[in-house]
C-alpha cells in the first residue's frame, strides 16, 4: 500500500490501521513465518458511523498480479455485500 492510500485512509479512519490489526491478531491464524495474516479471498468490514472500511486483501507478498483475477474477486465481495 503506497504512502497515499495510507494518508487518505488515516484521514478518512483515524487510527484504522490498529483497529484492523488488532482484528486480524484476535483471528489467530499465522503464516509459516508465525505472523498474523487475512487469508486471501476472507475480509473485514469495518462500520465507523456512516461509513465503511472493506478489507479484503488479494496478495500475501507484494507481486505481479496482472494475470490474476485477485483484484476481481476482491470488488465482487464489496458488489456482492453492498
Amino acid at each position: 500500500m503506497n504512502i497515499f492510500v495510507k494518508l487518505s485512509l488515516y484521514l478518512i479512519f483515524p487510527g484504522i490501521e490498529y483497529e484492523v490489526k488488532s482484528i486480524v491478531n484476535s483471528l489467530g491464524i499465522k503464516t509459516l513465518f508465525n505472523r498474523p495474516y487475512l487469508p486471501i479471498g476472507s475480509s473485514i468490514i469495518i462500520e465507523k458511523g456512516q461509513k465503511n472500511l472493506i478489507v479484503a486483501p488479494t496478495m500475501l507478498l507484494p507481486q505481479n498480479v496482472s494475470n490474476t483475477l485477485n483484484a476481481y474477486y476482491a470488488t465482487m465481495l464489496y458488489c456482492i455485500t453492498f
